[in-house]
């Protein structure tokens, strides 16, 4: 767990120049980078989920998915059709 939070982080610095510590700080990168840009190796972020139980806060997540336009043409020259990931 503590590994994937310091991977997140740095991801997050990398859009930021600087560690994010809240989760609303978080989210509003993500809407920040979420619009595709015209470089084809710039970093976006097309998705990403927030969840906040207030009665469980085990329960609670974040998500997102970073990718470039290079990496997506990759994939749609591969077999797979459907990408899942946990």
């Amino acid at each position: 767990m503590f590994e994937r939070t310091t991977a997140k982080i740095k991801t997050f610095s990398l859009f930021t120049g600087r560690p994010i510590v809240s989760l609303g700080e978080y989210e509003t990168v993500c809407m920040k980078f979420s619009s595709v840009p015209d470089d084809i190796d710039q970093p976006f972020i097309p998705a990403h989920i927030l969840h906040i139980d207030n009665l469980d806060k085990e329960a609670n997540f974040f998500r997102f998915f970073v990718t470039t336009k290079r990496l997506i043409g990759v994939l749609k020259q591969t077999d797979l059709n459907e990408l899942k990931v946990k």
